[in-house]
């Protein structure tokens, strides 16, 4: 059962959150400021899967609780929905600067608070298989010179995007950078959705179900996404690719302020910033070509095998 922390100063929209998110399927937590809320995330022994955050309180702030956040590695992945009257252009792009999953404003259309609530929980459960499979895949393809992989699927995404950062010295930014990289190509490549209907589907809360349609069709079923390897000394340089009709990635190489009320469409720009040493897409966009570091100790197997 997912765990979610509310943090709001005042009594009544706590309240309104609570009657908003009032479902069975969800354990709810409540800290009417940052710090009690900083307190909940570190004495409560829950691990916390989305938090709705508001921005202007007392004693700690919604930016402040962010910063430490994101600065505390155990807490780094989690998923913030802020909900806040702060919305001027400049504050907006503070907060995605720091790395929130969305921002909405006060007053919130119930509807899309839930909406959030589902992508927010849809990725920190991503991340969290992610997190898993790495741990388990550390001793992957420690000779590895060269290789091409094909995959179709998201759990074939996330078990490469695994198997390949566990040889990176970033091994965490790298896994979800690439898992990032292959779901878009599979998605918005492969299977031709765009960015307009992922944020329609989202609302609805049909994402899924349509992505499964697509891939079980006989228009995109054979269509695949192809990873080509390369170790050049110490720098890894990975080559994705898929069938689709390329897209305009020049607008999402960066965390646009104007997208940051969408539930979606900051993987790119997050990918560019945090995982890799280079990132370029190529064409039309149906090639993307990064580049990372590997481990000491990959690097040094290397040397050893040469």
């Amino acid at each position: 059962m997912p765990n979610l922390l509310v943090v709001d100063d005042e009594p009544e929209n706590l309240e309104v959150l609570r009657a908003t998110l009032s479902d069975p399927s969800y354990r709810l937590f409540e800290a009417q400021d940052g710090e009690q809320a900083w307190a909940i995330l570190n004495e409560s022994g829950t691990r916390f899967d989305c938090m709705v955050l508001d921005r202007m309180m007392p004693r700690l702030d919604g930016m402040g609780l962010a910063r430490r956040i994101k600065q505390a590695p155990q807490f780094i992945n989690l998923p913030i929905v802020m909900q806040t009257a702060a919305a001027e252009p400049e504050q907006v792009a503070e907060g995605l600067a720091l790395g929130m999953f969305c921002y909405l404003t006060k007053p919130c259309d119930p509807a899309t608070l839930r909406a959030a609530i589902r992508a927010a929980l849809t990725q920190n459960a991503n991340w969290q298989a992610l997190s898993d499979e790495l741990a388990q895949q550390r001793q992957f393809s420690k000779l590895l010179k060269s290789a091409q992989f094909e995959l179709k699927w998201h759990h074939q995404a996330r078990s490469l995007a695994a198997g390949v950062g566990a040889m990176a010295a970033n091994s965490g930014g790298v896994s979800l950078g690439l898992n990032e990289l292959l779901n878009n190509a599979i998605e918005h490549g492969n299977l031709e959705l765009t960015y307009k209907d992922k944020s329609r589907l989202l609302v609805m809360d049909g994402w899924h179900a349509e992505v499964d349609k697509r891939q079980q069709s006989a228009e995109y079923s054979a269509r695949s996404v192809r990873v080509d390897l390369k170790c050049q000394g110490r720098q890894v340089i990975c080559l994705i690719q898929d069938e689709g009709k390329g897209f305009n990635w020049r607008s999402y190489m960066n965390v646009d302020p104007n997208r940051a009320y969408d539930l979606h469409g900051r993987g790119i720009a997050l990918s560019r910033q945090l995982a890799f040493v280079n990132m370029e897409y190529l064409g039309n966009g149906n090639q993307v070509r990064v580049e990372f570091e590997l481990a000491a100790m990959e690097f040094d197997l290397l040397e050893l095998a040469a």
